[in-house]
């Protein structure tokens, strides 16, 4: 009676001892680094920290001289081709001529250089001065040190020198 009690409690115990198996652990996957900087393809150097900060607020100050504060639009910029295309609001302090600017840039972080693509001159009270000024086939220049696009090139392309 034991030997039967026996063989058929084995089965009973092997289905429990298979039930109460843990699957192989596997290795914990590897999470990249947050704060690590990497580069896009527009070669805007960031981390992802960096990144979800910055686009919390949608106009950010890229420079500033006595005449204005250019900001630049941290949800509408775009990376195209290893262009970045990026919109820039220059507030007037003082000039009694036009309130502020809204110009279209594109950057090239890789090579130091941008070009204005359009750009609109506003009254206080919203209405334009000047018409947009689409400009056909503008030259890329080379960002001049010390000046006000050097300022906006080097905030918008996280470059730090």
């Amino acid at each position: 009676m034991r030997k039967a009690i026996l063989i058929l409690s084995l089965p009973a115990l092997f289905v429990a001892d298979l039930a109460g198996q843990s699957p192989k652990r596997r290795k914990p996957a590897r999470r990249a680094n947050p704060n690590k900087k990497t580069e896009s393809p527009c070669g805007v150097s960031q981390s992802r920290v960096e990144f979800i900060d910055e686009i919390k607020i949608e106009w950010r100050v890229a420079s500033e001289n006595k005449e204005a504060t250019y900001y630049y639009n941290t949800v509408k910029t775009v990376c195209e081709n290893k262009i970045l295309k990026v919109w820039i609001k220059g507030v007037q302090k003082d000039d009694k001529s036009f309130d502020h600017s809204m110009g279209r840039y594109e950057l090239d972080c890789h090579h130091n250089k941008l070009r204005l693509m359009s750009l609109i001159l506003y009254r206080k009270d919203g209405n334009v001065v000047i018409d947009p000024t689409p400009h056909t086939d503008p030259k890329w220049e080379d960002v001049t040190p010390d000046t006000v696009g050097e300022n906006i090139w080097q905030t918008v392309c996280h470059k730090d020198f």
